[in-house]
């Protein structure tokens, strides 16, 4: 089994998630971190400001990400270690580690 961390939950990590679920093997993981637990349709912004519609309509829950075999974590990344296999993260009520 291969696992997968994409680090981001905007286009480009859904993106990501979704077309590597599709073509990888149900066995292998794919994690997707981020630490906003929804998506923002980024032109609700443009329709809030003109009254269009509310910022609320735009926002779709990463956890729905789960249903397709896509783990989600909903927490801040809180280092990089470009020589090693992991992205600490730091969990909702947990302080950083430095």
């Amino acid at each position: 089994m291969k696992r997968v961390l994409i680090l981001g939950g905007g286009f480009a990590g859904l993106a990501a998630a979704t077309t590597l679920r599709n073509q990888l093997p149900r066995e292998d993981e794919i994690i997707l971190v981020d630490q906003r637990a929804q998506f923002v349709i980024s032109l609700r912004h443009t329709w809030t400001m003109l009254g269009r519609s509310t910022l609320e309509d735009g926002l779709r829950p990463l956890s729905a990400l789960e249903r397709k075999g896509i783990r989600v974590i909903n927490a801040p990344i809180t280092a990089l270690d470009p020589d090693g296999p992991a992205a600490p993260v730091c969990r909702v009520g947990t302080p950083p580690s430095n």
